[in-house]
């Protein structure tokens, strides 16, 4: 008896405990799961909100700095010393006079460059490199300029690979004849190291190498103090880089798979300890032709930092409040198990007496029965068919059925002692003759 207890105690905790630790188990599988979804659309969100604010900086600061330009071109073009110098074609003179207006301009507003050509776009001063002059611009600021007769704004390549931000006007005298043209112009690199600092991102300028010419670009970045990175990626070259150490740049993903990522969902990378994900914001000239891309890092280490140190805290809260369930209802089947085993053992005691009974009814030929009253069902012992000689399988058992079996001469007086039985709730004893023999079956 003592192996099949054993055996039902095992079968109880299977039964509850094994089917409740795995559905836990299955339940923080999902929750973590779930967790990382959200952490992951959350994070998607929140790169692709800064991405699309430093897409707006940089259009603001375009449009800004574009304003500065319109408006210090036309104050300078209106000068009749300027005027009146270069239409006298006086080189060293107008040197002179423009030399320390450049300086404090590129000084208090980063304007990189002043050119002065004539009417057919060839260059007579460049006021930042006043040894270089005599080529014709045919860029498309210049043209459009030429082309519309009034002051054109916008993004454009030069032949040496530099990415500018030029204002061109067309120039007058003091009688409206055209003289020729005024440029200024403002590296995109200025705007882009603003936008670096002010997000904190890592990034750097990437122009496509259709655009350009190995050479004038080397030469350009010689001249300019870029990075001259040519043959570090296929299909771009690389200018400047801001807030980005060697290595991390180094180790920049492939540039096809940060231009194929959906907003949010560029190409993660892990670096000294942190992670940064890789976007690209594209540019695009004055005539909307894309020439390059800016490349981002948005640093995301405190995002996955904060989200791992949640990921273990749910992960310790739930097994903890787990480890207690399963406790408090191994308790439960501990307490369960004791009772079904009492239970058992009564059980098993009833049995045995129960079967003592029947066969001490048999040796001294008595029986038993018992009555439920409001149902009038009768419940007798095996003993007492036999003593009536009534095939139990046949055979009704009832109180009516019961007077049927006693002599018609001591019905009435077996009527009477079980109603007084009843009445006074006192046990009686009488003897009856039966008519056993009419229920043979």
């Amino acid at each position: 008896m003592k192996n099949i207890n054993a055996y039902r105690s095992v079968n109880l905790n299977c039964r509850i405990l094994i089917p409740i630790g795995i559905g836990l188990i299955l339940l923080l599988c999902i929750g973590i799961y779930l967790s990382q979804k959200q952490f992951e659309a959350s994070l998607e969100k929140h790169v692709s909100q800064r991405i699309e604010m430093a897409t707006k900086e940089y259009s603001r600061k375009i449009e800004q700095q574009t304003d500065i330009l319109e408006s210090t071109l036309q104050l300078l073009s209106n000068n009749p010393t300027l005027i009146n110098t270069f239409t006298a074609r006086n080189r060293s003179a107008l040197i002179k006079l423009v030399s320390p207006i450049y300086q404090r301009l590129a000084k208090q507003l980063h304007i990189s460059h002043i050119y002065f050509s004539d009417p057919q776009r060839v260059v007579f001063l460049r006021a930042h490199n006043s040894k270089s002059y005599g080529d014709t611009i045919n860029r498309q600021t210049t043209l459009s300029a030429e082309q519309t007769n009034a002051m054109v704004t916008g993004v454009d390549l030069g032949v040496l690979g530099t990415l500018t931000l030029r204002s061109v006007t067309p120039w007058h005298d003091k009688n409206g004849n055209k003289i020729g043209f005024i440029e200024f112009g403002i590296r995109i690199n200025q705007i882009l190291k603003e936008i670096s600092d002010l997000n904190e991102f890592g990034l750097f300028l990437a122009i496509q190498k259709s655009k350009l010419s190995q050479d004038q670009w080397e030469e350009g970045q010689h001249i300019f103090g870029g990075l001259s990175i040519w043959h570090q990626y296929k299909n771009f070259a690389v200018s400047n880089k801001f807030r980005l150490s060697e290595n991390l740049f180094n180790s920049t993903p492939n540039l096809d798979l940060i231009l194929q990522a959906k907003p949010g969902q560029g190409p993660k990378q892990s670096f000294s300890g942190k992670t940064y994900q890789w976007q690209h914001i594209p540019l695009d000239s004055l005539d909307q032709k894309n020439i390059g891309q800016i490349f981002i890092a948005v640093d995301i280490s405190d995002w996955i930092t904060g989200h791992q140190k949640n990921t273990v805290n749910f992960i310790a809260l739930y097994l903890l409040t787990s480890f207690l369930l399963i406790l408090i209802l191994y308790r439960f089947t501990n307490r369960a198990q004791f009772a079904e085993k009492k239970l058992h053992n009564s059980m098993l005691r009833l049995s045995q007496m129960s079967s003592n009974l029947e066969t001490a009814q048999r040796i001294a030929n008595i029986g038993s029965w018992e009555l439920e009253i409001p149902s009038n069902k009768m419940h007798w012992s095996d003993e007492v068919f036999q003593i009536f000689h009534i095939d139990k399988n046949n055979f009704d058992a009832s109180y009516d059925a019961f007077l049927e079996a006693i002599h018609p001469e001591d019905r009435e007086k077996i009527k009477r002692a079980y109603t007084n039985s009843l009445k006074n709730k006192k046990p009686y004893v009488y003897s009856f003759t039966t008519l056993y023999q009419i229920f043979l079956a």
